[in-house]
């Protein structure tokens, strides 16, 4: 019974979003060069780690300088 409240609550909550906020998948994300720099000190790969979190298809994104401070 408990799961399936928790599903269900779950579903509502990314359902909001969708409505009220506009988000929808699949989900862009604007990374920046201190993120990126954290995720290969820890050796963690982003796209695996965020689709869990949003439960979704997750899309990243950068701009110009953001490129041009990595370089």
């Amino acid at each position: 019974m408990k799961g399936k409240k928790y599903k269900k609550s779950q579903s509502n909550v990314k359902n909001l979003y969708e409505k009220y906020f506009g988000i929808r998948k699949p989900y862009q994300i604007i990374v920046d060069a201190p993120f990126c720099i954290e995720t290969l000190k820890i050796k963690v790969a982003p796209p695996e780690a965020l689709t869990e979190v949003f439960g979704g298809v997750v899309k990243f994104m950068t701009t110009p300088c953001i490129q041009a401070e990595l370089i």
